[in-house]
């Protein structure tokens, strides 16, 4: 298994426990670079008074709202098979769904969460292809998952629409 050598520090945590990691030191004022000497008098500073925050008011409109929906029910997707545990459901933005192996042959990676499905990106005699992230292996959906040097599968079968899983309405229908 591959384990990290860097170290990342969080950026929003403080260290060790200190309210900032931060070094807080006083400014010191810079002196005036006029030759007329200074008045021993000094003018008692206000201080700065907040900027007054006008209400805003904000409409959203439910027309754009549904755009995001369309927008994502068009989006391919990645999910783990709810009847097997070691297979992803790979579903296309125009339907078509297909099955492939959950783990990634060259590193092992967990494709449910570091997979992409490409679908226009090549040519129509590649087809869509699902990415691993990780170190970039391509695999094509409609080759049954050969990668392009041929070196290495992923188990990848289409998927007919009437024996996919779907989630089943809990209303009784009569």
């Amino acid at each position: 298994m591959f384990v990290p050598t860097i170290r990342y520090k969080r950026v929003n945590e403080p260290e060790n426990g200190n309210e900032s990691s931060v070094n807080q030191q006083p400014i010191e004022q810079e002196k005036p670079t006029s030759t007329q000497p200074l008045s021993r008098e000094t003018k008692q500073e206000q201080p700065p008074q907040p900027a007054k925050q006008e209400p805003v008011s904000a409409t959203v409109s439910t027309d754009e709202k549904s755009d995001d929906v369309d927008d994502a029910k068009n989006e391919p997707t990645i999910e783990v098979d709810p009847s097997d545990n070691e297979r992803i459901l790979l579903t296309l933005s125009d339907g078509r769904k297909y099955t492939a192996d959950r783990y990634c042959p060259h590193a092992g990676a967990d494709l449910s969460y570091l997979g992409e499905i490409a679908e226009d990106e090549y040519p129509p005699e590649i087809g869509p292809v699902l990415m691993c992230t990780l170190h970039y292996w391509e695999f094509a959906l409609e080759k049954g998952g050969r990668s392009g040097g041929g070196i290495s599968t992923l188990n990848i079968c289409p998927v007919p629409s009437e024996s996919c899983p779907v989630k089943e309405n809990k209303a009784l229908q009569w």
